[in-house]
């Protein structure tokens, strides 16, 4: 499948962090994850003086090798570079002699869209595509833009979970609002989009540098057409920009290139091994835009994925119980699960508002085999993980060698710092960091932890919210620390799959990650 890349971008911003310093950084990105091409902007556009950074982006791309084959510039604008001198001439120009591609950002004074509509009157013949993230939207301004251009394409970038109920609500209202693709990692995304609006309105975008190829798995693996996946990877953008098809574009040599892993899952084939998936809800979410949000439906829809993929265990704590009831919750989960033998394990929800009457279940439940170890969410209850209450959970992890899957992001409830003390007293206990502290402080805590105690452990799921990229973190904590997790069936199993799968890391360093690691935790049961 040929890829050309929506999102690009590259230079040393002012206050944000870009993992592509250089136009340079973006092609070996680009050969690392086999990508044709990228629609690329130049950060400093955000500060900067527009004209000057479109100069500059133009300068930098023909300097650099492959720039001029590979990268297509979005160039900077602003309402204050109308009032500068030659620069609407430059500006078409400049468009018409590349592409119609536009980068808006509001800039450090706060700027509106609309009050760019001098510049897209100055190139409604040409049709601009306008890229921006969804942070820098303000609605009604975004609403009213699009309206009255309605031949300017806009596309949204970097739409997360949290952001989507709205995403779609713009689109509902303006057909000219578009997205791209690097961050939907909620299950179904893809499928949703297609179904509601059609193929032709979604992009493909890699992101940043901590995404890695999960966008080009998770198109691999979407339940749409084989055409609608051509028109996403590159046909629409080639239509919107009327760029020519690419011809001869020579990539660079990639680690990816003979892992067997990465290339089975990006072609959309199972994976190739028995894989362990240690972080898994299923349960109604009143959050996430899910086609599936109740757990009959989900169980259905994760034998299929796990049948589709190579997954043999997925390990299982219930949404229910972790924000509702949690007795009647887990009972509910091993109740649907159990029946379907060694697909599924199960976490024990263990929310300390209820600690009396989880600890007097605590025998029964682990007296079969589908309790494998506790879940906690205590960033979500409000309670720190030093809570007192928490105790009878972790001695009798203690006194049975069981995993704990914690949620750990910054902040005062379950920061991994907070477990330094606990990791110490109940050294049998195995401490999972669920997201591996999810930002930059939690990662570091994270990386700190884990490589100073034995029964500590990272893992994979949403860590894609830290900047700083796995193979630097790997460098100080050792690789076999790591646990695969996806976050399904709110997050797509196979973005995250994806994401680590696509590393560079060594393929006999990542093999363990997927299974093995978690095989060795369950086994030292007792």
């Amino acid at each position: 499948m040929q890829y050309i890349d929506v999102s690009g971008r590259f230079g040393l911003a002012l206050n944000r962090h870009c993992g592509f310093p250089t136009a340079a950084d973006v092609i070996r990105h680009l050969d690392h994850l086999g990508i044709d091409r990228a629609i690329t902007f130049n950060v400093e556009g955000r500060e900067s003086s527009c004209p000057f950074v479109n100069r500059k982006t133009l300068e930098t791309i023909e300097q650099t090798p492959g720039g001029r084959e590979r990268l297509i510039p979005a160039f900077s604008v602003s309402p204050v570079m109308m009032y500068t001198d030659g620069a609407m001439q430059e500006l078409r120009g400049m468009v018409e002699t590349h592409a119609p591609a536009l980068h808006f950002t509001r800039g450090l004074s706060g700027y509106f869209l609309g009050e760019c509509d001098p510049i897209f009157d100055l190139l409604r013949d040409l049709k601009p595509v306008v890229i921006m993230d969804y942070a820098e939207a303000d609605r009604p301004d975004l609403l009213a833009t699009a309206a009255k251009n309605p031949d300017l394409t806009v596309i949204l970038t970097d739409i997360s979970w949290g952001r989507m109920p709205h995403v779609l609500d713009l689109m509902s209202r303006c057909r000219n609002i578009c997205v791209e693709t690097s961050w939907l990692h909620t299950a179904d995304d893809i499928e949703i989009l297609c179904e509601r609006f059609g193929p032709e309105r979604v992009f493909f975008g890699a992101g940043e540098r901590a995404n890695y190829g999960a966008a080009i798995a998770a198109l691999a693996y979407a339940e749409v057409a084989e055409s609608a996946k051509k028109k996403i990877a590159h046909a629409n953008l080639e239509g919107a920009l009327r760029l020519r098809r690419a011809a001869g574009i020579q990539r660079g040599t990639s680690r990816l290139d003979g892992n067997p892993l990465w290339q089975n899952l990006a072609a959309g084939r199972p994976v190739g091994m028995p894989v362990i998936d240690a972080h898994v809800h299923l349960g109604a979410s009143g959050g996430y835009v899910l086609k599936r949000n109740d757990m009959e439906s989900q169980i259905s829809a994760a034998l299929a994925m796990a049948q589709r993929v190579d997954v043999q265990t997925l390990i299982v704590s219930s949404l229910n119980a972790l924000i509702g009831d949690p007795v009647s919750g887990n009972a509910e989960l091993e109740a649907k699960l159990a029946p379907h033998g060694d697909r599924f394990r199960g976490y024990f929800g263990f929310n300390p508002n209820h600690a009396d009457a989880l600890a007097a279940r605590f025998d029964d439940v682990f007296s079969r085999s589908f309790f494998v170890g506790f879940k906690t969410l205590c960033d979500y209850w409000r309670v720190p993980i030093t809570d007192p209450r928490f105790e009878p959970m972790f001695a009798y992890a203690n006194r049975h060698r069981l995993p704990i899957l914690n949620h750990t992001w910054g902040g005062t409830h379950d920061s991994p710092r907070l477990f330094t003390d606990l990791v110490a007293k109940y050294p049998e206990a195995q401490f999972i960091l669920g997201h591996s502290g999810g930002g930059n402080d939690g990662r570091r805590e994270a990386e700190a932890l884990a490589a100073a105690h034995p029964n500590v452990w990272l893992e994979w799921c949403g860590s894609f919210c830290s900047t700083i990229p796995w193979e630097e973190s790997f460098s100080r904590v050792n690789p076999a620390k790591m646990i695969f997790g996806s976050d399904a069936f709110c997050h797509n199993l196979v973005w995250e799959l994806g994401r680590l799968l696509s590393v560079d890391l060594p393929q006999e360093q990542v093999r363990p990650m997927l299974g093995d690691t978690m095989r060795r935790l369950l086994a030292l049961r007792h």
